[in-house]
């Protein structure tokens, strides 16, 4: 092969691999690559989602970064560092969700418009910025859930109370937070102050976990983004169980029944990678040890094998 063709192939394949992406943070610095479920600092295109409860420290300077941000935990600044989304990007930020800390040389910016200063009163939600400035969020959300029809289906719902020039909605959904496509359009009301209820029912599903993700567009082309969600389509014929569950310690077990080559991993509810230790206790039973303390919650446990993909609910009391 020439040399020439070659690179070029080289380039392709590293563009593809840095395609836009939903990055969702766990506590951790901006720049650390493991603080993002995408494996990677957001770059241009990136969605980046800062979860409730979690906290992201920007401590150098970051130019080139994701297009939206949504917070519904902590963006935190130190070190008189700088964050920087291009003209087009937005930030929205959810009630409880807040961008704090640094001095004065602490800047979140959208493109040459500065919406936070370091040493300033936090900049808090909800609310949504742009290019030309922060403001009330174009619509407000009331509810938005995922009903388990018990027929591999899924109901998709939501409620506005407020809607100011709203287009349409986009609803997506994904296996991982990181990977959506896009599975329904419905135009919006445009202009409402009174309860609006929308839906979408998902059919067709697989057993396993779906994460939904919603976005709203107005008739400006601005593109409001919402928390996403996540839903369990049960299977019942399970080739394996774990016991205890819920789960009294740290360590549990996984029986699994009649297939080897087994790859057991585990997520948190919002999709989050958890680091595990898993150890044969005999030819069927492994012990599973996770290498963090989890917290009080839901977690899914995957097997995946050259049989099935499946996905197990567990319970952290």
């Amino acid at each position: 092969m020439k040399p020439f063709n070659f690179f070029l192939l080289l380039l392709v394949l590293t563009n593809q691999s840095l395609k836009a992406a939903t990055c969702t943070a766990s506590n951790g610095a901006w720049t650390s690559a493991s603080t993002w479920s995408c494996g990677r600092i957001p770059i241009a295109g990136d969605v980046a989602v800062i979860p409730s409860g979690v906290t992201v420290t920007v401590s150098q300077n970051q130019s080139t970064t994701a297009n939206t941000l949504q917070i519904s935990g902590t963006l935190s600044f130190s070190n008189g560092a700088k964050l920087t989304l291009p003209n087009t990007g937005t930030v929205t930020i959810f009630s409880g969700g807040q961008v704090s800390g640094g001095n004065g040389g602490s800047v979140l910016s959208i493109g040459s418009t500065d919406i936070y200063t370091g040493g300033a009163a936090p900049l808090s939600g909800p609310t949504t910025c742009t290019v030309a400035g922060c403001g009330a969020l174009p619509v407000t959300l009331v509810t938005f859930k995922a009903t388990n029809l018990n027929n591999n289906s899924a109901l998709i719902s939501w409620e506005t109370i407020n809607e100011n020039n709203s287009h349409f909605f986009v609803l997506k959904r994904g296996k991982y937070l990181n990977d959506f496509s896009k599975i329904a359009q419905i135009e919006a009301h445009g202009q409402s102050n009174t309860k609006q209820y929308y839906s979408f029912v998902d059919e067709s599903l697989s057993a396993g976990i779906y994460y939904y993700q919603l976005e709203q567009t107005d008739h400006d082309g601005l593109t409001q983004y919402f928390r996403p969600l996540s839903i369990v389509i049960e299977d019942t014929d399970y080739p394996f169980h774990v016991f205890p569950n819920p789960v009294k310690e740290q360590t549990f077990r996984v029986k699994i029944d009649g297939i080897e080559n087994n790859i057991i991993s585990l997520n948190s509810i919002n999709g989050q990678s958890i680091i595990i230790e898993t150890q044969k206790e005999s030819e069927n039973v492994f012990i599973v040890t996770p290498k963090q303390v989890l917290a009080s919650g839901i977690y899914f446990l995957h097997v995946r094998n050259n049989t099935y993909e499946k996905s197990y609910k567990i319970i952290v009391p």
